[in-house]
């Protein structure tokens, strides 16, 4: 049961992820003026080099990466997912089933998402002065590169470019979990609040690994699509 649990999220994460890869593929985001580009800041807000030197990020530009990454592509994409899921599932069987039943449920899911991004990367990383953007690694093996996107989840940077505990996301993730008996009748008490945190933690993990190895996954494209183009002699 854990386990079905568990790739249920897994899969309701990586489809979303997978589908994005493909927009990025076709669309570069644009980004403020004030943004971009800037030392240690990708074109996507949200992750900066690790290799680069720290810079801090302004309160505005902590703003700018909540709301940027709250309604992307890939917010909409994760909120269908989880309404999608939880509608063949019939979890908060309360919400219904049709096209009602689905509302419900993505509006919920939505509610989550655009909570859980906007206070994990804009309202507490204001209040414990962190910085909300993933440091991506860039290099080594798959599997170190694996492991440091994972744990960044558990661990960020201050305003000061020290590393600390990732007050901020796991707080956060935290108080949306516990938001969630407020709005969902059949998933209140102890248990359902946990497992809330835990499929934020998965989806955070997730996202993480996809802003380290979206560029290889990008580059790998672009190269196919170069040899695709050349003349064969």
């Amino acid at each position: 049961m854990c386990l079905r649990v568990l790739t249920t999220k897994v899969l309701k994460t990586l489809i979303p992820l997978l589908l994005t890869v493909a927009l990025h593929g076709q669309v570069s985001p644009t980004l403020p003026a004030d943004t971009a580009p800037r030392p240690g800041l990708s074109t996507d807000p949200g992750t900066a080099d690790l290799k680069a030197p720290f810079e801090p990020l302004p309160i505005r530009h902590k703003f700018t990466i909540a709301f940027k990454d709250a309604f992307d592509a890939t917010s909409f994409l994760f909120s269908s997912a989880n309404a999608a899921t939880s509608q063949i599932d019939n979890t908060n069987p309360s919400f219904g089933q049709g096209a009602k039943g689905f509302a419900h449920r993505y509006g919920t899911a939505m509610l989550d998402q655009t909570s859980a991004t906007i206070m994990t990367r804009g309202v507490l990383p204001v209040l414990f002065h962190q910085d909300p953007r993933y440091f991506r690694k860039g290099e080594g093996t798959i599997v170190k590169r694996a492991l440091w996107a994972t744990s960044r989840v558990f661990v960020t940077r201050n305003d000061q470019g020290n590393w600390t505990l990732n007050t901020s996301g796991l707080l956060g993730n935290g108080m949306v979990a516990a938001m969630g008996n407020a709005y969902y009748p059949d998933a209140r008490g102890f248990d359902p609040t946990m497992q809330r945190i835990l499929s934020r933690l998965t989806n955070d993990i997730l996202t993480r690994l996809f802003r380290e190895f979206l560029p290889d996954a990008k580059k790998l494209l672009e190269r196919r699509k170069h040899r695709s183009s050349t003349p064969k002699k």
